[in-house]
């Protein structure tokens, strides 16, 4: 239960607490017996819904939560220190101090803050000690932290917080000890001119004591080791106790619990506030709110205990919408469906403090309406709006800092709105950490601010001749989360129209592409790669979200995907023919190296960067124009890439994306098209060998990419806990979902049960979860079709007398979750060894002799990698002649590399991606004959 001792909440459920069990102060309320019974039980009500969401919080546990999913406990009660003549000094207080700004994510690991102990000093004639009950951790405390807003350190955190008075300053007349406050970030003086704008403006002394990590009135209480420590907006919340101007102070009644408390003093006061103060709706007014994060939330429930009007919100991201919808909201939209349907309101609040939102907040304002942008941006963000727009339809934008919001007048509105039934304040507390885990509570919050920011900023249209568009027709598809099931963003879905618009691009950008520079094409590979790396964070982020695989895998990828882009600007300059004398000594030959031309790039869903960077920066590089159809289920990774390289200065028409959820009627006429001349396809070996009998009507130029069935040997020799790591990098690199993964592990019969066993000992330790989450080391499988194959395999191989040591089953809940999953006494006739597995399982059989484990590995249509971990060098040579792939992962787990030919031979396909051979599948080789300069014919002359 949540700490709120003072109430009885185990009476009779018809009676409501005794008038003896209230508080005096609770009892001198003025209203009647009936009333007031009433009154409490609403209180007690309210209160058993906050225990029935958090049963785990209670005893004696002081809770800090954040309105955004963070709850921390706040343990100890500190000691006085005696100070002069005996009177009491300073105190030994635990917080929460940010130690420097501006460390690497994830925090949980770089520590910027330390709970620690620290010295507090008593209060001064005009402030307030408050032994802290309950506070938010809330992105001012994170922009601090990472560096966005710039403030003195060390620093004590937190600023939105609830507590109880425990001293008073002297000439302190209007508190009592014992009274529960709620403290106010934004000191009011009362005396400058902003004092006087009723909240419009900020006041001039407060915010200058803010900035400068001090009280208002400039007390400093804070200190630690003989160093003071600087205060957080005039709070420091995140500690036992903390001194506080009494102008940072609002009193509310014990029936509001602590928890209640201290979210009013931040998310809802900025949220709410903007729109009762700023925003200010009349009957009949729409409401859209824009960003539902915390502050958006408060906005939208306070928009609908107003009752004016219609309540819309508006995110990118589905389960805010859905949460949105359960608190009220008539309607939800992503930001694009609420443009697409012509949504228009009186008024408008953006609360995410991103420029895409905030053009979007004004797009969906009505003529005569208001935009009241309420979320902090960057300090660096810009934004582009038509300033016709507002002078023609007048509309009016109106900044609400901090919801404009007087604390002493508006925490108390809020809270009767709370009392009263219509401000669902808990539903904006969502979860608990202890205090001790502050670092991880601002991992969180930075996930979720980043989620939505990042699909906010990610491109939903076509890019077809240097220009952002809509499908034909207005077509679009969904891309899911396959984590939840649930859509992430609705994108543009291409026509074959859309198709042939981004051939004719590409065909028209050729001739002055190829001639371009070879060191320009390079230069703009070069900054594409740097601007990879500097939104590394938005990449792994968004290739999490879209294929599953954990946001440490992606990063992996980032790195690997991103040195395609550094690999070919370096071979972009290199690119060379050859002059040479004919044997007989007469001929000359010059062989040419020229663009091949304008190509089509189909690419996978397993590796959304890394596919799309292998094939386009060859193609830059050799200066060949592009039509890319990235994978329906992952195209965003692409479009955000796009972004990129637009940005880098690549030139319309050289690169053209259509994403399309109809693959055949879009690229069919495209390579059926003589313009087209190169195809290069990463797929299924039955989906490329269709692609290929279609290239063959024009002999288009076609590198295919296709599937694979890697063994993994491993023999007695071997150094069989390098083995079992190699394996585990082989088999669950991106979820078991790679053509390079360990599909069948032949294990020499000697050594094979302890092999399996270790291996399935280190497979039943991994942590299956999504993605984001910072301990999942297993993401979800794609989609349903992707798990349904997986376990159809498994069970398969079950039924014909496998052994399963861990693992065999899907996962249940949403996602497409699967365990992974070791399987003994595989049959050599199962299925399992024969298809593409896809997934996190590893088929375990054995081998007797060197001749034997060859023939099961070649036993197969497939030759792109096998793996062999022996401590037998002559072995490992023989075995890269014998085996039939074409690529060999000896005593390596791994070995995709961008300076490396990657490929296979047999059904695995066709030409090489990456390393020196990357980019002559780009190029055409031509040759001219020139003769014997030296026996040349005279010139002729020839009379005028």
């Amino acid at each position: 239960m949540i700490l709120l001792s003072s109430v009885n909440i185990g009476g009779a459920a018809d009676t409501g607490p005794s008038r003896e069990q209230m508080p005096h102060t609770w009892r001198q309320t003025g209203r009647g017996d009936r009333e007031t019974v009433e009154h409490w039980r609403k209180i007690a009500t309210k209160r058993e819904k906050l225990e029935e969401k958090y049963p785990e919080l209670g005893g004696d546990r002081r809770p800090v939560l954040a309105h955004e999913g963070i709850f921390a406990e706040k343990p100890l009660r500190p000691g006085r220190i005696p100070g002069p003549q005996g009177g009491l000094g300073s105190m030994k207080i635990t917080g929460a101090v940010l130690e420097e700004i501006g460390r690497a994510r994830p925090f949980a690991e770089s520590a910027p803050i330390s709970v620690s102990e620290v010295e507090l000093d008593p209060p001064g004639p005009d402030e307030v000690l408050v032994r802290m009950e309950a506070a938010g951790v809330c992105h001012s405390d994170l922009s601090v932290v990472n560096g966005s807003r710039v403030r003195p350190v060390p620093m004590l955190l937190g600023h939105e917080a609830a507590g109880r008075v425990e001293q008073l300053g002297d000439n302190i007349t209007d508190l009592s000890v014992g009274d529960r406050v709620v403290m106010a970030f934004l000191p009011r003086c009362g005396v400058c001119r902003n004092c006087q704008t009723e909240g419009r403006l900020p006041c001039i002394p407060g915010s200058a004591a803010n900035n400068e990590g001090v009280l208002l009135e400039g007390g400093q209480r804070l200190h630690r080791d003989g160093q003071d420590i600087k205060h957080h907006l005039g709070v420091s919340g995140f500690a036992t106790h903390a001194v506080i101007n009494r102008k940072s102070i609002v009193p509310v009644g014990d029936d509001v619990p602590p928890e209640i408390a201290a979210v009013l003093g931040c998310a809802v006061l900025t949220g709410g506030g903007a729109v009762i103060n700023s925003g200010d709706p009349q009957d009949g007014d729409t409401v859209v709110v824009v960003g539902l994060g915390g502050v958006g939330v408060a906005a939208l429930i306070t928009a609908v205990s107003l009752g004016k009007g219609e309540v819309i919100g508006v995110d990118a991201v589905p389960e805010k919408l859905e949460k949105a919808r359960e608190l009220g909201a008539d309607r939800v939209y992503t930001p694009q469906e609420a443009l697409e349907a012509g949504v228009k309101a009186a008024v408008v609040i953006e609360a995410a403090g991103h420029p895409k939102a905030f053009e979007t907040a004004v797009e969906l304002t009505a003529p005569g309406g208001k935009t009241v942008t309420v979320g902090l941006p960057a300090p660096d963000a810009r934004s582009s709006i038509a300033p016709l727009g507002l002078t023609a339809e007048a509309r009016t934008i109106v900044g609400s800092y901090l919801g404009s919001a007087v604390p002493a007048r508006d925490i108390p509105t809020f809270a009767q709105l709370w009392r009263d039934g219509t401000l669902p304040v808990e539903e904006l507390i969502s979860s608990r950490i202890r205090l001790e885990d502050i670092n991880e509570a601002m991992d969180q919050l930075a996930d979720g601010h980043a989620i939505r920011q990042l699909l906010d900023s990610v491109p939903t249209g076509l890019y077809i001749d240097g220009q952002w568009r809509e499908a034909t027709g207005g077509a679009t598809l969904d891309v899911q989360d396959p984590a939840t099931g649930n859509t992430l963003r609705t994108i543009a879905n291409a026509t074959a129209e859309d198709g042939m618009a981004a051939l004719d691009a590409a065909v028209a950008a050729q001739d002055d592409w190829a001639a371009t520079a070879p060191r320009e094409r390079a230069e703009i590979l070069r900054r594409a790669f740097d601007a990879v790396h500097a939104r590394a964070d938005d990449f792994a982020l968004l290739m999490s979200l879209e294929m599953g695989k954990t946001v440490a895998e992606a990063r992996g990828e980032l790195t690997y995907g991103a040195e395609f882009l550094r690999w070919f600007s370096e071979e972009a300059v290199r690119i060379s023919g050859r002059y040479s004398v004919a044997p007989d000594g007469k001929a000359r030959l010059l062989v040419l190296k020229q663009p091949v031309g304008p190509s089509l790039f189909i690419t996978p869903w397993n590796f959304p960067l890394a596919m799309a960077t292998r094939k386009i920066a060859p193609a830059i590089a050799a200066g060949c124009t592009m039509v890319i159809k990235p994978a329906t289920l992952t195209p965003l990774t692409t479009l955000l890439f796009t972004q990129v390289l637009e940005e880098a200065g690549l030139p319309a028409g050289v690169l053209n994306v259509i994403q399309t959820s109809s693959a055949s009627a879009v690229t069919g006429p495209l390579i059926a098209d003589p313009r087209l001349r190169k195809l290069s396809f990463t797929g299924s070996t039955p989906v490329g060998k269709k692609l290929m009998a279609a290239a063959s009507e024009t002999v288009l130029r076609t590198s295919m990419e296709l599937g694979g069935n890697a063994p993994f040997l491993v023999f007695a020799d071997a150094d069989l806990d390098a083995a079992v790591d190699g394996a585990m990098l082989a088999k669950m690199r991106n979820i078991g979902e790679a053509c390079t993964a360990a599909n069948r592990f032949h294990v020499e019969q000697s050594i094979a049960a302890e092999f399996a066993q270790r291996l399935a000992e280190r497979m039943k330790e991994l942590k299956v979860g999504r993605g984001t989450e910072r301990s999942s080391q297993v993401g979800p499988l794609i989609d349903e079709d992707g798990r349904a194959k997986v376990h159809e395999l498994v069970q398969d191989t079950l039924g014909r007398g496998a052994t399963v040591l861990t693992g065999g089953n899907p996962v249940e809940g949403p996602g497409y979750f699967y365990e992974p999953t070791v399987l003994t006494d595989v049959p050599v006739g199962s299925r399992i060894l024969h298809e593409e597995i896809f997934g996190p399982v590893a088929p375990i059989t054995t081998f007797t002799t060197e001749d034997e484990a060859v023939a099961q590995a070649n036993d197969t249509e497939y030759g792109l990698v096998a793996y062999v971990f022996t401590s037998d060098f002559n072995r490992g040579l023989r075995l890269a002649e014998r085996l039939q792939t074409g690529m060999l992962g000896l005593n390596a787990g791994v070995i995709s590399n961008p300076a490396a030919p990657f490929g296979g031979i047999k059904q695995s396909g066709t030409g090489r991606e990456g390393g020196f051979e990357g980019i002559e599948e780009y190029l055409e080789t031509r040759y001219v004959g020139i003769g014997n300069p030296f026996e040349l014919p005279p010139p002729v002359e020839r009379t005028p």
